[in-house]
């Protein structure tokens, strides 16, 4: 978890101009929604932005989807059961998440 938070503050940095613009009737782009899904998992969001975020989810069948298989990997991610991931994964895995989608960390 420590990367997620880190990934979290620093988009929070870049994008701090972005956050104080959202308002409730504002329509958001798909990689918008994206870079919001983890503190939309987390419930660490406004309320007006849960909202945007809702409601383009709602019209887009990618982004549903998108969050729903994001949150099934942290429901098996925070399972007792689970078993501990290699040395190096966390870095693997965001490096092909980049690969696929373009974000760079």
């Amino acid at each position: 978890m420590r990367i997620a938070r880190r990934l979290r503050i620093v988009r929070r940095q870049m994008d701090a101009d972005v956050f104080s613009g959202v308002s409730a009737d504002m329509e958001l782009e798909c990689d918008f929604v994206w870079r919001e899904i983890s503190d939309d998992l987390d419930d660490d969001i406004e309320p007006v932005l849960r909202r945007a975020i809702d409601e383009h989810i709602q019209g887009c069948r990618r982004c549903a989807c998108l969050r729903d298989n994001i949150r099934n990997i942290v429901r098996l991610y925070r399972d007792p059961r689970m078993f501990d991931v290699p040395l190096g994964f966390e870095e693997r895995l965001f490096q092909k998440i980049d690969e696929k989608v373009g974000w760079s960390y």
